[in-house]
């Protein structure tokens, strides 16, 4: 199960995140609710179709991966900014036997 949702997950960071607003918002509120950045690491955004898009502006990864997010903090991609553990993929897996009806609802669709 763990590699299928890794699959999807980064299936869905590397080729919808920044093309597709509402994957946009699921995997945002998925790396806000799961405190994790990327598939396996912060360092998976550099190979998505995101960091093409003009949307990314100078941000080397998501707000959604900073420690407090906001506007444009993921511009510094310092551990005291962002998270640098990945492990959304690890996360879901672990959510899904627990309560977060939103986040196992978006890893779900991982599945």
């Amino acid at each position: 199960m763990t590699s299928e949702i890794g699959r999807n997950l980064s299936a869905m960071v590397h080729n919808s995140y920044g093309v597709d607003n509402r994957t946009a918002e699921a995997v945002d509120y998925l790396q806000v609710s799961l405190r994790c950045c990327g598939v396996n690491s912060f360092e998976d955004w550099r190979d998505s179709e995101w960091w093409a898009t003009q949307e990314r502006r100078n941000n080397k990864v998501p707000d959604s991966c900073c420690i407090t997010p906001g506007r444009f903090c993921g511009v510094r991609d310092h551990p005291s900014n962002i998270r640098y553990t990945g492990w959304c993929t690890t996360m879901c897996v672990l959510r899904r036997s627990r309560h977060h009806r939103k986040a196992k609802t978006i890893c779900q669709v991982c599945t």
